[in-house]
């Protein structure tokens, strides 16, 4: 009969660190893809502003948003990390559908909100709201 005996040595402090600053990297990597496509996805669409009625053009289907069709326009903003914030402005319509116009990404929050505030106005006015 043979027997096999050997010792599992500890990780060595280091090993630990080389595993944990990986993870780190490729979690951080899967949050970047995943706000890159978040953006194609929205930014792939031609907005045309007019007065009175936006225009969105994807693909092959065309979406038109009038003054009289338009409920609300509103701006929001959230924390994805700890360092980085994503604010966006969306068109609610009549049958309460929400159309995305624009996504923002910042690493400070107070900025975001100005850009997103600046935007939002800029919207409300092409479109003919007043706005004070």
């Amino acid at each position: 009969m043979i027997y096999l005996s050997f010792e599992v040595e500890k990780f060595h402090p280091f090993f630990i660190h080389i595993i944990l600053a990986l993870i780190l990297i490729v979690g951080y990597g899967i949050l970047n893809i995943q706000k890159v496509k978040k953006k194609k996805v929205f930014n792939n669409s031609i907005k045309t502003f007019e007065k009175g009625k936006i225009t969105i053009e994807s693909g092959n289907e065309k979406i038109e948003i009038t003054l009289v069709d338009v409920e609300k326009v509103v701006y929001y903003s959230r924390a994805l990390t700890k360092e980085l914030h994503e604010g966006e402005i969306t068109i609610i319509d009549k049958n309460q559908t929400r159309h995305e116009i624009l996504l923002l990404y910042d690493e400070n929050k107070r900025y975001l909100k100005n850009d997103l505030k600046i935007f939002n106005d800029f919207v409300l006015k092409k479109i003919g709201i007043v706005v004070e």
